[in-house]
């Protein structure tokens, strides 16, 4: 389930958990002699009521907060690579000094305060969860990092010595080789690159802001293909989980009969509507008049 989705969840039930198990007995009032659904009502309104409960929903809430702000940073069509790399970062906790106490059979048992005893057993849990779930998502981070980590700005680039930029870019052509085929020649990218850290500006300059600044010179085949491949990597599924929840608002129970050709057509719209706010309808419109027009010649 998407971050989002769980925050609102969360959100409902942090805010309106009173309102939640009134509902919840004016149900079991109302169920008559429905044994089930007055068990169901009964069992669902004393777990809204629990301390354990209602405290676990509060942290859970915190978490899913800072966790979806992340998210909404990650989802913009300006995100790269390098930039989620900084914003993907594991939690360090502080970690408490443990305190003990001798036991007359020469051994030592750790004691820990309720608060601390919540903390380790509750607490640490919940945000072990959060960790998971985060490097579950995210694993594959480190790997375009040793693909592409030279290439995120000019200040990395212009760091590396020769023999750093000679072994990053035999690794690049190695990764996006096939059948020791490749688009790119590891010694010419290399060529390319050392230019480009003399001729580059001393500001700081990311990837997408590189390639526009050699693109007009048509001077560096192999950097731009290598600077095409970074941009184009997504970051997210987030464009893909759109053009899916585009597709449950074009395919609905009512338009069953919907043909493929004009599914796709109506995905494309939705999918691309900035582009299509700048498109002239009346242009399409007469070139679609003027090729269908039956036009028929009398003698």
């Amino acid at each position: 389930m998407d971050k989002s989705n769980q925050k609102c969840t969360v959100k409902a039930i942090r805010f309106q958990a009173p309102q939640i198990k009134l509902a919840l007995q004016k149900l079991y009032e109302s169920s008559g002699n429905d044994a089930k659904t007055k068990s169901e009502c009964e069992s669902l309104a004393n777990c809204v009521a629990s301390y354990e409960f209602l405290l676990g929903i509060v942290i859970l809430y915190d978490i899913l907060f800072s966790i979806n702000n992340v998210s909404k940073k990650l989802k913009t069509k300006s995100m790269f690579i390098g930039a989620a790399m900084k914003e993907v970062k594991e939690p360090t906790l502080p970690t408490k000094r443990q305190i003990f106490r001798k036991r007359h059979n020469g051994n030592d048992e750790e004691l820990q305060s309720p608060e601390e005893s919540f903390r380790v057993n509750y607490f640490l849990l919940v945000v072990d969860m959060a960790i998971n779930s985060l490097k579950n998502i995210f694993e594959q981070l480190e790997v375009f990092d040793n693909i592409f980590g030279y290439l995120f700005h000019s200040n990395k680039l212009k760091s590396l010595d020769n023999d750093e930029l000679k072994k990053s870019c035999i690794n690049f052509k190695t990764t996006f080789s096939h059948n020791n085929l490749s688009d790119v020649d590891a010694d010419d990218l290399f060529s390319e690159l050392k230019v480009l850290q003399m001729t580059l500006p001393n500001m700081l300059m990311l990837a997408h802001e590189i390639l526009e600044f050699f693109k007009d010179v048509d001077c560096f085949p192999n950097a731009s293909i290598a600077y095409r491949i970074l941009l184009t990597m997504p970051v997210t599924v987030a464009s893909t989980e759109r053009s899916f929840s585009k597709l449950k608002l074009l395919k609905t129970y009512l338009r069953s009969s919907m043909s493929q050709e004009r599914l796709n057509g109506l995905a494309t719209l939705c999918i691309e509507r900035t582009m299509l706010e700048h498109i002239d309808v009346e242009t399409i419109i007469n070139d679609f008049a003027s090729r269908n027009a039956r036009r028929k010649n009398f003698v």
